[in-house]
């Protein structure tokens, strides 16, 4: 392995090694540290112990650019690449599904659709992808690709390096965690690279990008989406791409799977990039973990029916306007944490008119705002559109489907959905298609404790 940036972290005492490796040693610290050049780009927030953060846009073309600055050093600061028996998520998906949330996370590399298998070399914390790619058996350990990996062993030692795209990267089980690989490497040496690829269509046309990049001592990794495809943001090219990283002090930079594909998700703030559509299933990722900082407000609540506050709706978008986006799951909930400030907040949901109301959000406070939909269609005025009625000409609020068939209890004529109809139904809650009644009381036997004993049940 050759050309690598790297960086080595141990607890105590300073690793030595080999070749033009720079391995430092860590520090109790915490904070990242912007060059005046970096803050001249806009208002950077630290929401994570170890991590700022910057969204930004430009005009002439439209751009709108997500970027993260990591300092590997800080405490806490650990990295995550996709097993391959996770592959086929949302980046999204793939967050909200560890243990714990991560700070942040990115779509990973380019990816077959046949079975979601990555091109490059991909490893997890359960080893090695196999069977993958344009090299099956070898994940595509090739000297086309561009590699990160890393260690999440801090006894032994952490590392991450880059590599550059003609270097052959094989897997060492020995230290590392997580690998994730892209195309083309658009920085080397700080300058924008001279790769035949960053010549081709697919570079020189402007997409959504993602990219991963180090700066010059190793201690910093750099994480940027692009956003594309709509009105508001173009997209870029590689080259465009290139001078993007260089100018938040990159010296390698990687190109990943962009496109339909480029998503950052930030805890507390959602999908923060927009390719242009809906979230795209993806091949792998990678998800940056780090602690709150502390310095930041919360913003959360529930979605409901306009006028029926227990009549929650899951599934809601809500969107901090140009900023952020969260859909409400289970409980109709949904939450942000977001430095302080006025927030225009856009809720939406199928079958409800959108709005968009106004939120102060103030440091280390949570901040409640339920948010209120009005049905656009509603026939039996229960407050939820036809749309999402189950029931749609009866009015039934709580939306109550015991069998589970999608036909409101109060439109249903049958509610255990056993075949038999609820006026001839001898157990009208519970299937019991034969209709069996030993003690012939009325009630059949399924929803019948006593159905020895007439006189009871």
């Amino acid at each position: 392995m050759k050309n690598l940036v790297t960086m080595g972290l141990v607890l105590a005492g300073i690793i030595t090694g080999c070749g033009d490796a720079t391995l430092v040693e860590q520090q109790p610290e915490g904070d990242v540290e912007l060059s005046t050049a970096e803050l001249a780009l806009g208002a950077w927030s630290k929401p994570f112990h170890g991590v700022a953060y910057l969204q930004r846009t430009r005009s002439s073309p439209n751009q709108r650019i997500n970027a993260a600055k990591v300092n590997l050093k800080a405490v806490g600061v650990s990295l995550k690449a996709t097993n391959q028996v996770g592959r086929r998520q949302t980046t999204s998906g793939f967050a909200k599904g560890q243990d714990r949330l991560p700070a942040l996370a990115i779509n990973g590399d380019f990816f077959d659709y046949d079975d979601y298998n990555v091109w490059g070399l991909a490893a997890g914390s359960l080893g090695r992808w196999s069977g993958c790619g344009d090299a099956p058996g070898l994940c595509a350990e090739d000297a086309a690709k561009g590699t990160l990996a890393f260690s999440s062993n801090r006894v032994g030692g952490e590392r991450v390096e880059l590599s550059n795209q003609e270097d052959v990267v094989r897997y060492d089980p020995s230290w590392m965690n997580g690998v994730i690989s892209g195309w083309p490497m658009i920085v080397k040496n700080g300058a924008v690279t001279s790769y035949p690829r960053m010549t081709s269509e697919h570079c020189t046309a402007r997409h959504p990008r993602t990219a991963v990049g180090l700066t010059a001592d190793g201690k910093h990794l750099l994480v940027v989406t692009v956003d594309g495809r709509h009105s508001a943001a173009a997209g870029m090219t590689c080259q465009e791409l290139a001078r993007e990283l260089i100018s938040l002090g990159a010296v390698r930079a990687l190109s990943l799977d962009g496109g339909g594909s480029t998503t950052m998700w930030v805890r507390g703030r959602g999908r923060v990039s927009n390719s242009g559509g809906d979230e795209r299933v993806v091949g792998n990722h990678l998800a940056i973990f780090a602690e709150d900082s502390g310095r930041i407000g919360k913003l959360s609540g529930t979605v409901h029916v306009r006028g029926f506050p227990a009549r929650v709706i899951e599934g809601a978008n809500v969107e901090l306007v140009n900023e952020a986006l969260d859909t409400t799951g289970p409980g109709g909930r949904y939450g942000f944490r977001v430095p302080q400030g006025l927030y225009r907040v856009r809720v939406s949901a199928a079958g409800f008119t959108p709005r968009v109301v106004e939120v102060r959000v103030r440091d280390d406070e949570t901040t409640d705002a339920d948010l209120w939909l009005e049905a656009r269609n509603d026939n039996d005025d229960d407050g939820w559109p036809n749309g999402r009625d189950n029931c749609p000409d009866v009015a039934n609020g709580g939306q109550a489907d015991e069998d589970g068939d999608g036909r409101g209890n109060l439109c249903d004529g049958d509610d255990d959905n056993d075949g038999v109809p609820d006026v001839d139904d001898n157990c009208r809650k519970l299937a019991n298609t034969r209709q069996l009644d030993e003690d012939l009381d009325g009630f059949g036997n399924a929803c019948d404790a006593f159905d020895d004993d007439p006189t009871r049940h």
